[in-house]
């Protein structure tokens, strides 16, 4: 029996749910070229900014990886600064510190969701972790 594998390289984005109370979000995700086809979900928690753009609904993805936070907090500056006068990022109080120092003060991390094709984004969280799921699964919080 073959491993099942934890990569969500050429995987395609079915769907991806926010939880907004839980504060987590979980992009479900399946790997077509392997029968039977392999579902696996990115799951977020503590999630305290994401930004998602260019959903093709038929996206690819090519990885979801850690990236450096102070480098997310510099080329995001002008969207957090706009951000900040609706209360973006999640508890960040703009005149106390900066961005990053609040990001850091928190112990969260950067993540980049990148694609082959269509959507990209990133993730401000705790944590991210990958699971195998059983299609007739339903994402739950």
């Amino acid at each position: 029996m073959e491993k099942s594998r934890t990569s969500v390289h050429d995987n395609h984005l079915v769907a991806y749910t926010v939880f907004s109370e839980e504060r987590k979000i979980v992009i479900q995700t399946v790997y077509l070229h392997k029968v039977p086809s392999e579902f696996t979900d990115v799951i977020f928690e503590d999630v305290l900014a994401y930004r998602f753009e260019h959903d093709l609904f038929g996206n690819i993805i090519f990885d979801v990886c850690e990236m450096d936070l102070a480098v997310l907090a510099d080329t995001h500056a002008a969207e957090f600064e706009a951000g900040w006068r609706h209360g973006w990022p999640w508890g960040w109080e703009k005149n106390k510190e900066s961005v990053l120092s609040y990001f850091q003060r928190l112990e969260v991390k950067a993540f980049e969701l990148s694609s082959s094709y269509g959507m990209t984004g990133w993730v401000v969280a705790k944590q991210m972790t990958k699971a195998a799921r059983n299609h007739a699964d339903e994402t739950r919080p």
